[in-house]
C-alpha cells in the first residue's frame, strides 16, 4: 500500500479533503491576477474606462519602475458620482451592461466590471472624480476591492483621476518577475496604439518627474498621429484605403506602408469595434500581401481599423478581452486582404529600389550536353551573389562553347558596351572625350605634396603627424560611425553596377544586373566626399588655384553684414594652421585662398560656392570639442565639393575643346566652372568610378528616395521587343 509523502501530509493537515466553495476573497484575488498580469494591463483596462467615459483629453504618468511603484491616469470624462464611488472597486459593478442579452450588442470597452476591482485587489488605490453636477469633487481610497475610509470631498475638476500604488504589494513573486524595461515598452506600445485610433481624443503619456513620453492633439488626424507616435519615414511612405462590403456589414479603413518601406519592426494594429485586438489569421493574411514586395525579415507598419455589426462579434472570450470571434471571419479577412493588395500593387509602378530584395537575374535557359559540360565551365563566368543570382558573362568570343542569350536577358558588363550607353543616342556628338586622357585647359593645376605619390585612393604616406591624426579617438569614432552606418547590399549593388546615362547635375542611370536604376548622384556624392575627407585625414594633395582668392570678398558675396564678415574672415583665419594639417585648405596671412584638398582624382569642386563654403564653415562648426569640429569641417567641405542639384551650365565657345568654362571672376568669386559636357563626363568618369570602388552607402538612401527602380530589361523587351 503507497504512503503518503511528506508533503501530502501537510496538505491533508490544511485541508480535511472536502470541496469547498472559496471565500470571496480569494476568488477576487485569483480572477485580478488574470486580468492584471502587469501594470501595461491596469493602464489599458483604466485608458478603455477613460475612453468610455467620454473623455476628450487623458493624461497617463508612470513612475520609472514601469508603474509598479505608482501610475496614474486623468481624464475630463463624465465622471463618477458619490454613491457610485462608495461600489466602483467592487466586484462585477459596471454601469454598462445590465443583462446577457446586452452583450450582443455591447460598443463599450467594458462590461465585466472587473478592472478597477481588479486594480484595487492588486494595489493601493485613490480615485478623485466629479460628475458636472457636483460642487466639488469626491476623494476616495480602496483596498482589496472595497472602500477604504470615508469619502472625503476634494478640490477638482470635471473628470476622473485614478492612482495606484505600490502594484503587487502582497505578491513578490510576481512584482520581482517583471522586467520594468519591457513593461514600459508595453505601457508606451498600448496607449500610443489608442492614441492612434482615437484622434479625436488628446492623450498624453509621461514619467511621473514630468518628463513627456508622446502627446497627441484633439485635431490630429491619423496620419499626423503616425508621425508623432512612431516616425516620419513611416508618415511619408503611409498608403490608406477604404474597406467596404454591406453584405458583410464590413466598414473600415487600413493605413500602410508603401513597397518602398521595410523595417525589422514588427508594426501590426488593428482594431475591431474600436478595441484593441490580436488575430493570428487577419495578421498573416495581411503580411501575405507584402512578401513578394518586401525583403527576408523586413515588415511593413500596418494599421486596421475595421466596424463589424457588434452582434456578429463575441467579444467575451478573455478576461483581457484581446482575443475575439467574429461569424463570417473567412470571408472579413479575404475582403480586408484583397483590398489592400489592389492598393498596393497600383503603388508598386514606381517604387523605390529596395536592394535587400532577391532581384532575379536571368540563368542559362538551357542546360549543355553532357559532352559539352566541361567547356561550358571554361567558357562561361558564372558569378552567384549572396542571394542567389548568376551574372553569365562570355569569357571569350572565340569560345568553343556559345550559347544565345535572349535580348531581353542582357546584362550589360561594362560602360564600353554600345547600348549602355544612352547619352550617345540622347546628345548631339560634337567630339569624342577620352575617357583616360579628359582636357584640362583651364583647370587648376594639382601639386603633389611628394614627388612620386601613391595613388589618389587610399593612399598612405610615411608621415609621422598622419598617422597620429589617424590614431586620435574622434577620427577612430568617426571612421566606426561610417562604418556601422554602411548599408552592405546596397554597397554590393553600386559596385556591380554599370552606368547608363547622365540626365541632369542631380540624377543619372545606372544598371543593376538586369534594372534600370535612377541614383542621386547629388546625395551619394556628398556622402562620397565626406567618407573620403574622414579617411585622408592630413594626407591631401593640393589643388593650386591660378589666382589667390580674398576670403574677404568671397564672404561679403554671401551678402551679410559688414561687422559679420570681419567675424567670420577672423573665425577662419584664426584655424589656417588646423585646415591646412588635417584638411588642405591652404590660406595665406593676408587672407587669401591659395590651395584646396584634392580629394577626388580629376575632381574640380564648384568653386562658384566658396563664399557659402567659408560662411558656413565660420558659423556651423563647433571648433572648440574635437570629434564636432572634425566632422563639422568635413561636412561643410563634402556640401561644398558636392554636386549641385542644379547648376548654370553653359556651352562651350566655339573652336573650343574644353569643357571648363572661361568666365572670370566678378567681385572676386568665381564663376561655375562645369559646361554640361564637363560635367557629365566628370560624373561618368570621375563620380561614379569612385562610387562604385570605395563608397559606404549610409543606410537612409535605402529609403529616401535616392535609389529607384524605374524598369527591367524583361518588361521593357515586352513593349520594344528589342533593348
Amino acid at each position: 500500500m503507497l504512503q503518503a509523502s511528506s508533503s501530502d501530509s501537510t496538505n491533508k493537515t490544511s485541508s480535511d479533503g472536502k470541496i469547498k466553495p472559496l471565500s470571496e476573497e480569494v476568488i477576487a484575488k485569483i480572477a485580478a491576477g488574470e486580468v492584471i498580469i502587469g501594470p501595461s494591463n491596469a493602464i489599458k483596462e483604466l485608458l478603455e474606462n477613460s475612453l468610455d467615459a467620454g473623455a476628450d483629453s487623458i493624461t497617463i504618468e508612470v513612475s520609472d519602475d514601469a508603474g509598479l511603484k505608482c501610475f496614474k491616469i486623468k481624464d475630463n470624462g463624465c465622471g463618477i458620482g458619490a454613491k457610485d464611488l462608495e461600489i466602483v472597486c467592487m466586484r462585477h459593478t459596471t454601469s454598462k451592461l445590465t443583462s446577457y442579452d446586452d452583450l450582443k450588442t455591447i460598443s463599450t470597452f467594458g462590461f465585466r466590471g472587473e478592472a478597477l476591482s481588479s486594480v484595487s485587489q492588486c494595489a493601493h488605490v485613490t480615485i478623485i472624480s466629479k460628475t458636472q453636477e457636483q460642487e466639488c469633487a469626491i476623494k476616495a481610497s480602496y483596498k482589496n476591492g472595497h472602500l477604504d475610509g470615508a469619502l472625503k470631498k476634494s478640490a477638482g475638476i470635471k473628470g476622473t483621476c485614478i492612482t495606484a500604488e505600490n502594484l503587487f504589494y502582497d505578491n513578490k513573486t510576481r512584482r520581482e518577475a517583471i522586467n520594468k524595461s519591457t513593461e514600459m515598452k508595453k505601457i508606451t506600445e498600448i496607449t500610443r496604439n489608442y492614441a492612434l485610433l482615437n484622434t479625436g481624443v488628446s492623450i498624453t503619456l509621461k514619467k511621473l518627474d514630468g518628463k513627456p513620453i508622446f502627446h497627441t492633439d484633439t485635431k490630429s488626424t491619423v496620419k499626423q498621429n503616425i508621425k508623432t507616435l512612431f516616425s516620419s519615414k513611416i508618415e511619408k511612405e503611409i498608403m490608406d484605403v477604404d474597406i467596404k462590403n454591406e453584405k458583410l456589414e464590413l466598414t473600415g479603413k487600413a493605413y500602410f506602408t508603401n513597397v518602398n518601406f521595410s523595417s525589422k519592426e514588427k508594426e501590426f494594429i488593428i482594431f475591431v469595434n474600436k478595441r484593441l485586438i490580436s488575430h493570428r489569421d487577419l495578421k498573416r493574411a495581411v503580411l501575405s500581401v507584402f512578401e513578394p514586395y518586401l525583403p527576408k525579415g523586413g515588415h511593413p507598419f500596418v494599421f486596421l481599423s475595421l466596424m463589424l455589426n457588434p452582434r456578429k462579434v463575441d467579444v467575451n472570450l478573455h478576461p483581457t478581452k484581446k482575443e475575439i470571434l467574429f461569424l463570417d471571419q473567412e470571408a472579413i479577412i479575404e475582403e480586408v486582404k484583397e483590398t489592400i493588395r489592389k492598393k498596393l500593387l497600383g503603388s508598386n509602378e514606381s517604387r523605390v529600389f529596395d536592394i535587400a530584395q532577391k532581384i532575379a537575374s536571368p540563368r542559362p535557359s538551357t542546360q549543355p550536353s553532357s559532352s559539352s559540360s566541361s567547356r561550358s565551365k571554361s567558357s562561361l563566368l558564372s558569378n552567384e551573389d549572396e542571394d542567389g543570382d548568376y551574372i553569365v558573362v562570355p569569357a571569350s568570343s572565340s569560345s568553343s562553347f556559345t550559347q544565345k542569350e535572349q535580348p531581353k536577358n542582357k546584362v550589360r558588363t561594362s560602360s564600353s558596351d554600345q547600348t549602355g550607353q544612352m547619352e550617345r543616342y540622347l546628345t548631339p556628338q560634337k567630339r569624342t572625350i577620352d575617357a583616360e586622357h579628359p582636357p584640362a585647359d583651364t583647370e587648376p593645376s594639382v601639386k603633389k605634396r611628394k614627388e612620386t605619390p601613391s595613388e589618389d585612393i587610399d593612399s598612405q604616406q610615411d608621415d609621422s603627424t598622419e598617422e597620429d591624426v589617424h590614431k586620435l579617438d574622434s577620427v577612430i569614432r568617426l571612421k566606426a560611425e561610417i562604418s556601422a552606418d554602411t548599408h552592405t547590399e546596397l554597397k554590393t549593388l553600386l559596385k556591380k553596377s554599370t552606368f547608363v546615362g547622365w540626365i541632369n547635375p542631380r540624377l543619372s542611370l545606372i544598371q543593376y544586373n538586369d534594372k534600370l536604376i535612377l541614383l542621386n548622384m547629388a546625395v551619394s556624392t556628398k556622402h562620397l566626399i565626406y567618407q573620403r575627407i574622414i579617411h585622408k585625414l592630413s594626407k591631401f594633395k593640393y589643388i593650386n588655384l591660378p589666382k589667390k582668392l580674398d576670403i574677404r570678398e568671397l564672404v561679403k558675396a554671401t551678402e551679410i553684414d559688414s561687422s559679420a564678415v570681419s567675424e567670420v574672415v577672423s573665425q577662419i583665419s584664426a584655424h589656417r594652421d588646423l585646415l591646412k594639417a588635417y584638411f588642405g585648405i591652404v590660406i595665406t596671412e593676408d587672407d587669401k585662398l591659395e590651395a584646396l584638398p584634392h580629394i577626388l582624382e580629376n575632381y574640380i569642386p564648384p568653386l562658384h560656392r566658396l563664399p557659402d563654403f567659408f560662411y558656413n564653415l565660420a558659423t556651423k562648426v563647433d571648433w572648440l570639442e574635437e570629434l564636432s569640429c572634425i566632422k563639422g569641417i568635413s561636412i561643410q567641405l563634402s556640401n561644398f565639393y558636392g554636386l549641385c542639384e542644379s547648376y548654370e551650365l553653359e556651352e562651350p565657345q566655339e573652336g573650343s575643346n574644353s569643357q571648363v568654362s572661361n568666365d572670370s571672376t566678378t567681385s572676386g568669386v568665381p564663376s561655375c566652372i562645369y559646361t554640361k559636357e564637363r560635367l557629365q563626363w566628370i560624373t561618368e568618369h570621375v563620380i561614379f568610378p569612385s562610387i562604385k570602388l570605395v563608397f559606404n552607402p549610409p543606410n537612409d538612401m535605402v529609403n529616401d528616395g535616392s535609389v529607384v527602380e524605374i524598369a527591367s530589361l524583361p518588361d521593357l523587351f515586352k513593349i520594344f521587343e528589342r533593348c
